[in-house]
């Protein structure tokens, strides 16, 4: 293995005593990938509603914003549904 590692942190709360966010798995790892891509590669890391009503998600992505503006706003990571609703049992 010659890359470095990265450990990306995903936290939060859901509000709603019937509702139930979760992450599909509690580890992701990603491939190796070459520098030099034509194309941005993506990795689905999905959540799930294990609760028993609809859920109304919304993520939080300034800190993701403040990675890329450090980073000559090129976008390291980007979240494609930042903010959505997901009925019981859907992911």
């Amino acid at each position: 293995m010659n890359g470095k590692p990265l450990v990306i942190n995903l936290r939060g709360e859901t509000l709603h005593r019937r509702a139930y966010l979760r992450l599909l798995k509690d580890i992701y790892y990603l491939p190796p990938t070459p520098i030099g891509l034509e194309w941005a590669v993506t990795y689905p890391i999905e959540i799930k509603n294990l609760g028993i009503t609809k859920l109304k998600y919304v993520i939080d992505t300034s800190a993701l914003e403040s990675l890329n503006a450090n980073n000559y706003d090129f976008r390291i990571f980007e979240i494609q549904n930042p903010e959505g609703t997901l009925s019981p049992n859907d992911t």
